[in-house]
């Protein structure tokens, strides 16, 4: 039934209009995990265990080096003055392979992050590497 005064929409013009919204959506999901993932990667928790990652003899025995953060972060960091905690999931790749490194942290009051979990699970392995197993950096 036609409506005096009203065109009516083509199925195309219907179809075109929902699929403009969607990837509009789509896009604006996309741009929100991009500034998240940023967002935990450049946390302090996150740049510390990278760091030690990057230091293990035992992770660049099962990634090769160099070894490289890949996008999608899960977890979250919270920080107030003096204090905090993180719960993260990594996803890193080498040369050799790719695994996820699975942190849990809390901020001392001296600003350093001080790891409870550093453990990084290798694809293809059955065992995770516990980077605080090996010996402490020197500090």
């Amino acid at each position: 039934m036609e409506v005096p005064g009203m065109k009516r929409l083509s199925a195309r013009r219907g179809l075109g209009i929902l699929l403009g919204v969607a990837a509009a959506v789509g896009l604006g999901a996309g741009l929100l995990a991009l500034m998240r993932d940023q967002t935990l990667g450049e946390s302090g928790a996150c740049v510390e265990a990278l760091g030690r990652l990057r230091e293990s003899r035992a992770a660049a025995e099962a990634l090769g080096t160099p070894i490289e953060r890949r996008f999608g972060i899960q977890g979250e960091v919270r920080q107030e003055r003096y204090s905090g905690q993180a719960v993260l999931r990594v996803p890193v790749r080498g040369p050799q392979g790719a695994g996820v490194l699975k942190v849990g942290a809390r901020l001392r009051p001296h600003g350093r992050w001080e790891f409870q979990r550093l453990l990084l699970e290798v694809q293809g392995r059955a065992a995770p590497v516990d980077l605080l197993a090996e010996r402490a950096p020197a500090e």
